[in-house]
């Protein structure tokens, strides 16, 4: 699979790692989307379908990483 064709979503709370992650990802030449939570991430995901990767912050209000990952299963 090439870089352009891998789908990378990216869950974090934290705006300064989000940017800093979705900016990398993208100059290596990946398809990048960043979301602010697991409520946004789940929203993109029906919207979009599921990525190829998804780089996901386990301590985030609301719902947390652990439980995204519970309701993707």
């Amino acid at each position: 699979m090439s870089t352009k064709a891998c789908k990378i979503l990216v869950v974090d709370d934290d705006a300064d790692t989000r940017e800093a992650l979705s900016t990398a990802l993208s100059d290596a030449g990946f398809a990048v989307e960043a979301v602010e939570g697991g409520g946004q991430a789940l929203d993109w995901i029906q919207q979009h379908g599921e990525p190829d990767v998804i780089l996901l912050d386990l301590r985030m209000p609301h719902i947390d990483g652990n439980q995204l990952l519970a309701r993707l299963r």
